[in-house]
């Protein structure tokens, strides 16, 4: 029941707006129509979609609507049994939904536009479609692209948080593993990172989406630079999560001395997460990056004392350290510098904050991210 409950806290607001399109739609081309049955159907449809990807899914049904209709009525010009036009206009409808690129979407409005103006058999009512079509599209643009537009910043930061998770969760089994000499914790976190592909996937699919939100939503216009670096920045997660499997695996193959390695390892786990909990606090990423560059800076001390596996272990928990900063807002050249003792600590760029829809906000269950600060004594393991 929890789980069911988050999932509707979660879509709630989303789904009165897509009600709220549905009425708006049937009260307006009630004004133009005498049956305006498919005016909230297109709206419902245009807005069942992923946050950020509304807008373009109203233009593709509204495209696919259009070729369905504009083929059936051609073919329906054509003195042929009606069995040959539906088989005909459903075929070449879809055809040249494909030859435009159109999504699924567009391909089966552009088939069902077709089989319903061919099947009913008067141009008239294909023409009340197209209308419905573009009353309900037009409503739905204007929820979700003026008066409701996705928030960018919010998406990713959410994107970023589950990557995050992910990271240092293997980052807590990998110290268990140098503490406990168990190469089982090695596994488990070999198998974390390997689910992290998902949020990291999703990540890089919601880095896409929001640079077309911000370039769509006239709210955003104004933030469209600042938005896109914060995307392009995202991506140092890949980074992070390749350098994360680097380090267990060399870890796993560290036959003695693992202990040395453990406070270091611990160290850039309560830096992971006190990112993942503070993306939009400047003060709690610089604490991180400066908790990172302590455990660069302890493993630098280590004496491998000519264990080569130990050496390697320690080499990537530089490189896992370094991309910490990295994505904590650190420039990659002052976090290369400041790893090899060459710099002070560096100062991070202070990160752009997400600027909520003024009186949206009121219809959404509060989900607002804590700072916290994560230290090696209270930083809850995620062992598996």
């Amino acid at each position: 029941m929890r789980k069911a409950w988050r999932r509707v806290a979660a879509d709630f607001w989303p789904l009165l707006q897509t009600t709220l399109a549905a009425v708006v739609s049937w009260v307006l081309a009630g004004q133009v129509n005498n049956s305006p049955f498919f005016a909230p159907v297109a709206a419902v449809v245009a807005l069942n979609a992923d946050r950020g990807e509304r807008g373009i899914n109203a233009i593709r049904l509204m495209l696919g609507v259009v070729v369905g209709i504009l083929v059936a009525d051609i073919a329906l010009l054509g003195n042929v049994s009606r069995t040959v036009v539906l088989a005909g206009a459903t075929f070449v409808a879809m055809l040249i939904s494909f030859a435009l690129g159109g999504s699924r979407l567009v391909i089966a409005q552009a088939a069902a536009g077709a089989i319903l103006t061919v099947t009913i058999g008067d141009p008239a009512a294909g023409t009340g479609r197209l209308l419905d079509a573009l009353i309900g599209v037009g409503v739905a643009l204007v929820i979700s692209q003026v008066l409701f537009p996705a928030e960018p910043l919010k998406l990713l930061r959410r994107a970023e948080m589950a990557a995050l998770d992910e990271v240092a969760t293997a980052l807590s089994l990998t110290g268990e593993a140098l503490r406990t000499h168990d190469n089982a914790f090695a596994a488990q976190a070999i198998d974390t990172l390997r689910n992290a592909e998902d949020p990291l996937s999703a990540l890089s699919s919601i880095r896409r989406r929001i640079r077309e939100v911000a370039r769509r939503a006239p709210y955003w216009w104004r933030g469209v630079a600042a938005i896109r670096r914060e995307a392009e920045h995202s991506g140092e997660l890949d980074l992070l999560d390749s350098s994360c499997v680097m380090l267990v695996r060399t870890v796993k193959a560290i036959e003695e001395n693992r202990v040395l390695l453990a406070p270091a390892i611990d160290q850039l786990t309560c830096a992971a997460r006190t990112l993942q909990h503070s993306l939009d606090d400047g003060e709690a990423r610089q604490r991180a990056a400066d908790r990172a560059l302590t455990a660069a800076r302890a493993v630098a001390a280590i004496d491998p004392a000519g264990d080569q596996q130990l050496s390697a272990a320690c080499g990537s928990a530089r490189v896992v350290a370094t991309d910490l900063m990295v994505f904590a807002g650190v420039e990659v050249g002052e976090a290369t510098s400041a790893v090899r003792g060459e710099i002070e600590p560096p100062a991070v760029i202070a990160p752009v904050v997400p600027k909520r829809m003024p009186f949206a906000h009121r219809f959404r269950r509060g989900r607002g991210d804590r700072a916290e600060d994560v230290t090696p004594g209270n930083e809850r393991r995620g062992i598996r």
